[in-house]
């Protein structure tokens, strides 16, 4: 009976349930620290490109007013000027209400640190059996 209260290395089930604790505290916080790299990495590439957003916006505004005066005016030639008016800002209302819509869009299928969930969910479903007391049959070497 006290040989089934020892494993291999002769310790006892306090000392297996103490590595198990070391261990599975180690992976915690080894996830912690993917975490923490992946989160970092995402907010300098996403402030990066925000910059480039600030820097390069007004530039586009400016551009886009003038071509927009010069296409009203161009077609004041064949029509008065505010049905000029009404089929510039129209136009620019629906290909920019188009564009705004696939922008949101593309931002809400964005995963933030989706590596670092799919290693939680991987490590989650490995160590879930063996809590259950069902290890699968590879790891008990059936």
């Amino acid at each position: 009976m006290a040989g089934l209260a020892r494993d291999e290395r002769g310790g006892g089930i306090g000392h297996a349930f103490g590595q198990v604790a070391d261990g599975l505290g180690r992976l915690v916080s080894e996830h912690l620290a993917l975490a923490k790299l992946e989160l970092a990495h995402d907010a300098q590439e996403l402030g990066g490109e925000i910059g480039k957003m600030l820097v390069f916006t007004p530039m586009v505004i400016v551009g886009y007013a003038f071509l927009c005066s010069a296409l009203a005016i161009a077609l004041m030639k064949w029509m008065e000027v505010p049905a000029a008016l009404l089929i510039v800002g129209g136009a620019n209302f629906a290909l920019g209400s188009l564009g705004l819509y696939g922008a949101i869009k593309r931002i809400r299928a964005q995963q933030p640190m989706r590596d670092t969930l799919r290693e939680v969910e991987l490590t989650a479903s490995r160590i879930a059996p063996a809590l259950d007391g069902h290890a699968p049959e590879a790891e008990r070497g059936e």
